[in-house]
C-alpha cells in the first residue's frame, strides 16, 4: 500500500487503524494524585 502524500500515510496510521477498544486517559496534570497512583499500582499489580 503506498500512500502519495505524508498526510495520508500518517492518517492511515495513527486514525483508521486505531483500536477502538483503547482506554482512554485524562492528561495526568489533571488527574488527581490518588488517581494516578492508583492506576499505576493496578498496572502493575501492587494492590495489597
Amino acid at each position: 500500500m503506498s500512500h502519495p502524500t505524508d498526510d495520508e500515510a500518517i492518517r492511515e496510521l495513527f486514525i483508521n487503524r486505531r483500536n477502538s477498544n483503547v482506554q482512554v486517559f485524562s492528561y495526568l496534570q489533571n488527574m488527581p494524585y490518588e488517581e494516578i497512583e492508583a492506576m499505576f499500582k493496578s498496572k502493575l499489580n501492587l494492590d495489597p
